[in-house]
C-alpha cells in the first residue's frame, strides 16, 4: 500500500505484486509526478527450480490494475540475462531513492 498527499487532496494504491518481492533490496523514489520503483524478486528457496521461479508473466497479481497505474520505463529495463552479462543491475538512476523496507504501509510486500 502506498499513500500520499498532494495540493490537499489524498491519493492511495494498494499494489499486490504477482509473487513475493524482496523489500529489503527493492528501493522506490518520489518525483514531482511519479514514484519510480526498482523491484527485486524474492530469491527462490534452495532446491527449487530457479528457471520456473524466476519468470513472471506480468508485475502484479490484478492485469487491470497494471495496464491503467504502471508505467515500465523501457530505457531503464535489464533483461536478467543481460543482467548478468553487465555485472548486476545498475541502480544509480535511484541515487536518493529509500529502501522499500521504509515506506509506511509495505509491511505485506515480502
Amino acid at each position: 500500500k502506498f499513500r500520499g498527499k498532494s495540493g490537499g487532496k489524498d491519493y492511495e494504491v494498494n499494489i499486490e505484486f504477482f509473487k513475493s518481492v524482496d523489500a529489503k533490496d527493492s528501493t522506490y523514489k518520489v518525483l514531482p509526478r511519479s514514484v519510480q520503483m526498482c523491484v527485486m524478486k524474492q530469491k527462490s528457496e534452495e532446491g527449487a527450480d530457479d528457471d520456473e521461479e524466476e519468470f513472471w508473466p506480468r508485475l502484479l497479481k490484478d492485469k487491470a490494475l497494471e495496464k491503467n497505474q504502471v508505467k515500465i520505463d523501457w530505457d531503464r529495463y535489464v533483461d536478467e540475462d543481460e543482467e548478468e552479462e553487465a555485472g548486476g543491475f545498475d541502480m544509480s538512476a535511484l541515487e536518493g531513492g529509500m529502501g522499500m523496507g521504509g515506506m509506511p504501509g509495505m509491511g505485506g510486500m515480502g
